[in-house]
């Protein structure tokens, strides 16, 4: 099945709305270069233009693949966090310890 198709159907499958559509061409494109993980993507939307579904469209297509997402806002990390458990994504919040270990927050599973 062609990308395009795939995407709009996953789309659709996530959100669990048969008649949802992408906001706009260019979020289209987007989810289409990262589920053909043929080259590095960058992303510029607008706010409000859907770019938490750029990574979180091929993640729940493809569940056994790795996907890393920083966000430079710690306000954000929360509701993204939510949003993502929502959608039934697995999810790992990596936190800084100040004694040099490396925590990780298991309580979410994104």
């Amino acid at each position: 099945m062609k990308e395009s198709a795939l995407a709009l159907l996953s789309l659709r499958e996530l959100l669990k709305d048969c008649n949802i559509r992408f906001k706009s061409t260019e979020q289209a494109m987007a989810v289409r270069c990262v589920i053909k993980r043929k080259k590095d993507c960058l992303v510029i939307l607008p706010t409000g233009g859907g770019k938490s579904l750029v990574f979180q469209l091929p993640v729940y297509m493809e569940k056994t693949l790795t996907t890393v997402v920083v966000i430079p806002f710690v306000a954000l990390i929360e509701e993204m966090l939510e949003r993502c458990q929502g959608l039934g994504l697995n999810c790992q919040e990596w936190k800084r310890v100040e004694k040099e270990e490396a925590e990780v927050n298991s309580e979410c599973q994104v």
